[in-house]
Parts: structure tokens; C-alpha cells; sequence
């Protein structure tokens, strides 16, 4: 459950939340998935285009499993362009990261965190068109072999406003030229969005991304995390993840009472052991106490001691 607030830039607002009670909401468990889906560990079954796209849709995270995800070619950005290139555009995209807030207003024109990492300091792909001709563009392609399965691209897209313009798709061939694969359009502006797309054919290709100017004078594009799927036949170099084990007890070492967990970490109730954030109700019991699961089933919250489970998942403005 996801729970966002408007506050407009004009009016002072102030949004107060407290004593929260869920009610037999455990997660929805089934014997059997419908055509078209993916079950998780958990039971929980999601739309399999969800699976190793970057983004948690199952409750034990386990359609983002590394193991499962190894033959998936993503690009986050954090390490550069990689092997994109710019198309011969008026415009070019660019590596940024997210900006930071001061008071109500950001520092720049452009997204306040990344998709990936969910930070201001992660990165993505960008391109403004301030102030440029209604004509300007922006492409970027990615020159992929010929495909040896089903070839599915997914990836993340952040419009600035309703007048900024549209993103077109395309696949190239060599033999047939530019094909049309989507269009989109800004009707869900100033958050990442998910679009995915198949690719179909058997000839080496270029897959190209466009951003194309509105008549907005300030609009801004941004793009993050493009994944293809094994059919696309993109080349792996790394090495493959080892197998999962099931661990007995924590691998991480206690550390002393004087010394506060990290800003990213959670500490075990009785055993003093710091760990990642991320391990706390994932259904994986990772304190010898169990205290980072224990607190996950509780039916209500009164923010007394701590946030309880809720923490901060979309990138907005405030906190």
C-alpha cells in the first residue's frame, strides 16, 4: 500500500498520519498461477513481465532473484552510457544524477532520485529541451544481435509535464529499417513510470529511444534501468552468481552497543547484530532473536517507538 499527498506550492499544508490497523491482510497465496504469471517463493503470484525489471513486486523479492535475473542484460547507468550511443539528433542525452531539495523546490530541472537506487545520488539518463525548437529530439540506440527467444525490453521513463512531448520506440534493421514500436505519452508526468515493449525478428538490430519536444519550454525527459530479456541474446560477461544456501545463522559480526547501527541498517533486538535495511521483513529470518521479522505481521502502528514496516518507496519531494 502506497499513500502520496499533493501539496500544492501556494498554501502552507501540513498532512499528519497516525495509528494505522491492517486486518487479515496477509499476502494472497494460491496453489497455482494463471496463465501469464509468476509465483513467488511466498505463493503470491504477479504478471510475469514484473520479473527482472529492477523494480520488487514480489513480497519475499524473489522475482528479482539474482540467480533468476543473471541472464537479463540490465543498464542502470551507474557505470556510464556502456555500449549506447547517441543517435545524430539535434540533442543529446546526458548521465545525471538526482537533485537536491531546497525547501520546497529542487536545485535543477530534473528528477530528485533515480529509479535504480531510489537516491538522489544515483543515475539515469536525461535530456532537456528549455527553451528549444518544437523540432529538437533526442535519440539513443543500443545495437543488439540477432535474437535467439522471445526479445522483451522493459525500462523506466520520467516526463516532466503534459506539454513536454512524447518518447518514441523503435527496432532497426539493416534490411528493413526503422519500426515503430511505441509511442509515449505524458499521462502520468513528475514520477518513474514502467513501459515495456517485444521485439520481433531474426536479423541483428539497433534499439533506439527518442524523446521528441512538445511545446513545453521547460520539459525534461528521463530514462533508467533497460532491461532485456534473455531472447534478445545479449552477450553476459559476468560471472554467474553462486548458488543460494540456506544460512543457519547471521554471517554479519556483533558490534559493540557504543556504536549505532549505519543509516541503512537494522539492528537485532537482543543479539546487538547490525543488519542491511533491506533484510527487514523479507521473510527471511536474519537475527538469531528474529526481531526483523516479528514486528511485520503486527496489525496496527502507532509510531510510538519507530515506523514500524513503512518506509519511503517512491521518489517525491518530501519525506
Amino acid at each position: 500500500m502506497v499513500i502520496s499527498d499533493s501539496l500544492s506550492y501556494y498554501a502552507s499544508t501540513t498532512l499528519y498520519l497516525d495509528h494505522f490497523a491492517f486486518n487479515n491482510c496477509d499476502v494472497p497465496v494460491r496453489a497455482m498461477c494463471n496463465p501469464g504469471e509468476f509465483q513467488c517463493k511466498s505463493g503470491q503470484c504477479i504478471p510475469s513481465d514484473q520479473i527482472c525489471d529492477l523494480e520488487t513486486d514480489c513480497c519475499d523479492g524473489s522475482d528479482e532473484d539474482s540467480i533468476k535475473c543473471y541472464y537479463y542484460s540490465k543498464n542502470t547507468f551507474e557505470g556510464g552510457l556502456g555500449n549506447w550511443k547517441m543517435s545524430t539528433d539535434s540533442q543529446d542525452w546526458t548521465i545525471q544524477q538526482g537533485s537536491a531539495m531546497t525547501g520546497f523546490y529542487t536545485s535543477s530541472a530534473k528528477p530528485l532520485k533515480d529509479h535504480t537506487t531510489q537516491s538522489q545520488y544515483g543515475h539515469y539518463l536525461y535530456t532537456s529541451f528549455s527553451y528549444l525548437s518544437p523540432s529538437a529530439k533526442a535519440g539513443i540506440t543500443y545495437s543488439l544481435p540477432a535474437p535467439n527467444g522471445e526479445c522483451d525490453a522493459s525500462f523506466w521513463y520520467y516526463i516532466s509535464d503534459h506539454s513536454a512531448g512524447n518518447i518514441t520506440i523503435f527496432s532497426s534493421t539493416a534490411a528493413s529499417g526503422q519500426n515503430l514500436l511505441s509511442t509515449i505519452l505524458p499521462q502520468t508526468i513528475n514520477s518513474w513510470q514502467k513501459s515495456s515493449v517485444k521485439i520481433t525478428g531474426t536479423d541483428p538490430f539497433l534499439f533506439i529511444m527518442k524523446a521528441n519536444h512538445g511545446v513545453s519550454q521547460t520539459g525534461y525527459f528521463a530514462i533508467d534501468d533497460v532491461v532485456f530479456s534473455p531472447g534478445c541474446n545479449v552477450p553476459i560477461i559476468a560471472t554467474p552468481p553462486p548458488p543460494l544456501t540456506t544460512l543457519t545463522t547471521p554471517t554479519t559480526s556483533p558490534r559493540s552497543t557504543f556504536k549505532p547501527c549505519g543509516p541503512n541498517e537494522f539492528r537485532c533486538a537482543t543479539s546487538n547484530i547490525c543488519i542491511g535495511q533491506s533484510k527487514v521483513c523479507d521473510f527471511q529470518v536474519d537475527c538469531l532473536d528474529q526481531s526483523d521479522e516479528n514486528k511485520c505481521s503486527t496489525l496496527g502502528c502507532d509510531f510510538q517507538t519507530d515506523l514500524c514496516s513503512w518506509y519511503e518507496v517512491k521518489p517525491d519531494t518530501l519525506d
